[in-house]
């Protein structure tokens, strides 16, 4: 089965390519070798490229904005405007327009018919339905950046941060694996007296977090986020002095594997809110053998999570 990308792959990226070689070499007087490493290649390939440019852009190309993109590319490129993530966007957004009824769309269909035939809309409804999708992900990633500086320009969140380190997960709107839910990859740790963390949030970087989040969802589906920290009997007492409604889970009383132990905590996390008939701000989990407790903190998004958290803290720090 051959696929649209195959077109895009084989016509439009060389070409593409070739022009913004050409354009930076003769309009902004680049070596092959400055271009090779702003585009990611070699310098050969810039050499096969303007090979390929020599040649002519196909006539199914033309007149079709490819100029015009491969100029507005290399002078963002020559002055310092766009960068790489930038030129990808509008190289990816060119393409899937291309693809959604555009050239590619016609092109892939007289190299397969039966796609006539069949009317095929694949790109269509593939990308209308990837578009929310994507705007719902960066929603997401956005929410978790804004509540993660709000960490980190704390100066007393570290005296939060358990033993095993903090994270915080948010799951979009239809979550079902660990795939939809993002987090932190490596964590928040106390560096310095002072919570940091070195990376962006990730989708699928969270095993216990993200499958915390999942369980909890099957009992109620508003909840989207979840962050963990300490707990002792003095963060029970800011807890409760906060405001906040907590929940104790039963404490492990036998030793138990980790896995066991694991499905143990998320079936009971579960099984709380549905009896409930709520989610609380707060679910505690007590420990047991070989384990630190630590509080599990609810909430709608992640920056509702990070604001119950610093109320806590407030209330830990006048104890």
């Amino acid at each position: 089965m051959r696929l649209p990308c195959e077109i895009v792959i084989k016509e439009l990226i060389p070409n593409l390519r070739a022009l913004i070689a050409k354009e930076l070499m003769l309009e902004y007087g680049w070596s092959q070798e400055k271009i090779a490493k702003q585009l990611g290649v070699t310098q050969p390939a810039i050499s096969g490229y303007l090979t390929i440019e020599k040649k002519g852009v196909p006539e199914e190309l033309k007149n079709l904005g490819i100029f015009e993109l491969a100029k507005r590319i290399s002078e963002g490129f020559a002055n310092n405007r766009m960068n790489i993530s930038e030129a990808l966007e509008e190289i990816c957004r060119f393409c899937i327009s291309l693809k959604s009824g555009g050239i590619i769309c016609t092109l892939h269909k007289k190299l397969i018919p039966i796609l006539s035939e069949e009317d095929c809309k694949a790109c269509l409804n593939l990308y209308s339905k990837e578009a929310k999708l994507t705007q719902e992900k960066y929603n997401v990633l956005m929410d978790l950046e804004k509540a993660i500086s709000l960490i980190k320009n704390s100066e007393k969140f570290a005296k939060l941060i358990p033993e095993v380190q903090v994270n915080i997960v948010s799951a979009i709107e239809e979550a079902k694996t660990i795939s939809d839910v993002a987090g932190i990859p490596g964590r928040i740790v106390k560096v310095r007296g002072k919570a940091q963390c070195f990376m962006k949030p990730e989708f699928g970087v969270s095993h216990h977090m993200a499958t915390v989040l999942l369980s909890a969802r099957e009992a109620d589906k508003n909840i989207k986020s979840v962050m963990n920290i300490k707990y002792d009997k003095n963060i029970k007492k800011a807890i409760e002095k906060a405001g906040l409604k907590i929940h104790l889970l039963e404490k492990v009383k036998k030793p138990m594997e980790q896995k066991s132990l694991e499905n143990f905590r998320i079936n009971q996390i579960k099984k709380a809110i549905q009896e409930i008939g709520y989610t609380p701000d707060v679910i505690v989990d007590e420990g047991g053998y070989g384990i630190e407790p630590c509080a599990y903190i609810f909430g709608h998004s992640a920056v509702e999570v990070v604001k119950k958290a610093f109320r806590i803290l407030d209330c830990f720090l006048d104890l």
